[in-house]
């Protein structure tokens, strides 16, 4: 028997686990028939044996023994088998193991081969799929050196041909097969160099982060800054958040004076310096793009989804209650980007938001007023209340053009607003000012003043805490901060949280805490911005070259359900005749591959934890562009895409209407006011824009709704909040002061 097992062990390609439980059963067995037991009853066969062996010279001895014989045979085969039901048991999880990472491979080839729904890739871009299997070759090649076994299981061979007959699968379960014509179109790149590579049909190239130079432009006039209030100087080096007054004794911990928020109908909105575009600003008339830091973030933001491969943000400072929540941007973070790039002398162009699609906000109304008042001292700041005259602010006063930081990448020059001053920070000791209303408000906003009962009243926690506030801020807006401080060369932001009543507190953020919670590393942030300005000159360039000397319109959205890693702009005549016929369009997609350090990046793009070679990295993108059709089928297609994403933006204007109200009677009102502002517009001059006046009107048109369970919940919280505060008021002692005693 031992024999047997060792023949069998030696013609047996088994791995070291499966020969090694194998060899336990049948020593197993082999002991148990050398046990006492089977020793005893040895003896006592022996001597039966003994006493029949006269017997066994007679036919019927000899017919006895033939019985025993085929009695020891069946004895033997059953022996046999349950040895071998006990070797299958005691190795088949082993062999399970063994032979798991073979049959994946298996898999893994046949999910190329097989019918699945496929997208149509271009030569260009087959050819480039190879250096995208690089990793899991390698890793197999990792494997195999401590299991030689795979290497005979299956010929692993990832790369993958030109073939101009293979379709390549790619899901995308969000879209059909229609619709993704409809946004990649027929025209594909044919080439693909490491150089940038025009074709017939579109253009491919490479960019590297650590190629891309950022200038800044000295400005043709003196800036003067805006300094913070006094009492408010230590927040920017205090770390987290500093409550205005604090939760348990009431105690001020600044002056009182700052707690009390004007509401907008109290506010002299005139006296302020007015916002100038990018086209009316005289000091960047000297090259080929320029565009503000709230109109280029939108489209960098939708470049940094496309390159970043799904990367979310880090919530390892926040507490528990975080754990399971989600690490993705908010909906209203990912929405497109409408700018219109307007035609200016000389060959240059203006890229400013489309305001096609703003409707009133009472927060942006707050925000104003919050920055001004935090950056007066309280005699200053009463000059822009209604309540003072208007010779409280001169007209030199309100005229006085506001300071900014200019930033020029190649043709694209980026102007930055800068909000506040303090010689004590490091670099040049500019940031920025960000106002931060509180959760029922940013929901609900139409129920505001309801709204503003809501108290925040801990630092941690799930609700009524500053760091569900920050939660949502690093999701909603913390991407757009991170690059408008970038774009300015600011240190950081300076956070004031409120309910549009009151203020609750303050906070200094750096732009190093920024770029460890939205990317990962100041390197890795630097290099992503880097890369998003470059590409989006580039996107620009090839934007205005399909309309060239006119003014367009841009509708820029990350586009995932095509590829994790590209982005469509569609693109149409500003300004167009349409007894012309219909207005054209061309819908461009920019997509990409990382590059990391000449290792292709599959997923989302990780700088190493290790400062010192995280340093070193360099990050660059192969890119590929392509256009739709320009036939009538083709524009079909395009403007389709395009009515999508305006149904997005248009999905914003959808307000609940307030406590007390209707949707009727918020309609109503709502014509009543527009046919106000159409009146007092008689007399100005009328819009140039190509799109009649109904159409532009509907964009802005507020969406009423009645209230669901999200907003009831949130009116129920913001009131028994509220209420809590004002019984928790009644027990703190007045005029104390945390500056003395």
């Amino acid at each position: 028997m031992a024999l047997a097992f060792h023949a069998w062990h030696v013609a047996s390609p088994l791995s070291t686990r499966a020969t090694t439980a194998i060899s336990r059963a049948f020593i197993s067995s082999v002991a148990s028939s050398t046990s006492p037991a089977s020793t005893s009853a040895s003896a006592s066969a022996s001597a039966s044996h003994q006493r029949v062996q006269d017997a066994q010279t007679s036919p019927a001895g000899e017919q006895l023994d033939a019985a025993r014989g085929r009695s020891r045979r069946r004895f033997h085969k059953t022996r046999r088998q349950a040895v071998c039901r006990s070797l299958g048991s005691q190795a088949a999880d082993d062999l399970i193991k063994d032979s798991t990472e073979a049959r994946s491979i298996d898999v893994y080839k046949q999910r190329h081969k097989s019918g699945a729904p496929s997208l149509s890739i271009s030569s260009s871009t087959r050819d480039d799929l190879y250096h995208l299997t690089r990793s899991p070759k390698a890793f197999h090649k990792r494997k195999s050196e401590h299991h030689p076994a795979i290497e005979q299981v299956t010929d692993l061979d990832l790369r993958l041909t030109s073939d101009e007959s293979i379709q390549y699968t790619h899901r995308a379960p969000m879209i059909n097969e229609s619709e993704k014509e409809e946004i990649l179109g027929s025209s594909i790149p044919t080439s693909h160099t490491t150089k940038q590579d025009e074709g017939t049909f579109g253009i491919a190239g490479t960019i590297s982060a650590r190629e891309v130079s950022i200038n800044e432009v000295k400005p043709m006039r003196d800036m003067k800054i805006a300094r913070l209030r006094k009492a408010l100087g230590r927040v920017l080096f205090s770390p987290g958040v500093i409550p205005l007054r604090d939760f348990r004794t009431g105690v001020w911990n600044f002056e009182p004076s700052l707690h009390d928020i004007p509401q907008p109908d109290k506010f002299a909105f005139h006296r302020c310096p007015p916002y100038i575009t990018p086209s009316q600003d005289e000091a960047s008339l000297n090259i080929i793009f320029v565009g503000s830091t709230s109109t280029l973030t939108k489209a960098l933001s939708q470049i940094y989804f496309a390159i970043s491969g799904g990367k979310g943000v880090d919530l390892s400072t926040l507490s528990q209650d975080f754990t399971c929540e989600r690490t993705t941007f908010t909906p209203g973070a990912e929405l497109p980007a409408s700018i219109i790039v307007d035609k200016m002398s000389d060959g240059i162009y203006s890229v400013d938001s489309d305001k096609r699609w703003d409707i009133e906000n009472v927060i942006s109304d707050f925000g104003r007023i919050l920055e001004k008042m935090l950056t007066c001292e309280v005699h200053d700041f009463k000059r822009f209340l209604l309540s003072s005259p208007e010779s409280a602010v001169p007209e030199e006063e309100r005229t006085a053009k506001e300071a900014y930081r200019y930033q020029r990448v190649n043709s694209l020059l980026m102007r930055s607003q800068l909000d506040c001053y303090d010689p004590r920070l490091p670099g040049n000791g500019v940031f920025d000012i960000k106002t931060r209303a509180c959760l029922p408000v940013r929901h609900d906003r139409a129920n505001y003043l309801a709204n503003s009962a809501y108290d925040i009243s801990k630092d941690r926690g799930y609700t009524q805490s500053y760091e569900r506030e920050y939660y949502d801020l690093l999701r909603a807006g913390m991407l757009k901060f991170s690059l408008q401080v970038r774009i300015g060369g600011m240190d950081g932001i300076f956070l004031a949280y409120h309910n549009t009543s009151r203020l609750y507190g303050f906070q200094y953020v750096s732009l190093s805490e920024i770029d460890e919670r939205i990317f990962g590393s100041t390197e890795m942030a630097e290099q992503a911005f880097r890369l998003s300005v470059s590409l989006l000159e580039l996107l620009l360039q090839k934007s205005v070259a399909e309309f060239p000397d006119q003014a367009i319109n841009i509708l820029l959205k990350h586009s995932p359900a095509i590829n994790a890693h590209s982005v469509t702009a569609y693109v149409e005549p500003k300004d167009w005749d349409l007894s012309a016929g219909e207005r054209p369009i061309r819908a461009i997609t920019l997509t990409m591959k990382n590059v990391l350090d000449g290792e292709p990046i599959n997923g989302p793009v990780v700088f190493s934890v290790d400062e010192k070679l995280r340093h070193n990295q360099n990050w660059s993108v192969n890119y590929t562009i392509s256009y739709s059709e320009v036939d009538e089928e083709g524009i079909k297609k395009a403007r389709r895409g395009l009515h999508r994403l305006q149904q997005d933006l248009l999905a914003m204007n959808s307000l609940v209407v307030p406590a007390g109200e209707t949707v009727k009677s918020m309609t109503r009102k709502d014509v009543i006011t527009r046919r106000r502002e159409k009146r007092e517009q008689q007399n100005q001059e009328e819009d140039q824009s190509a799109i009649p006046d109904e159409e532009a009107e509907s964009y802005s048109k507020i969406r009423w709704r009645e209230p669901g369970a999200r907003q009831i919940k949130l009116r129920e919280e913001a009131q028994e909040s509220g209420q809590a505060y004002e019984k928790r008021k009644k027990t703190w002692r007045k005029g104390k002061f945390a500056w003395s005693v």
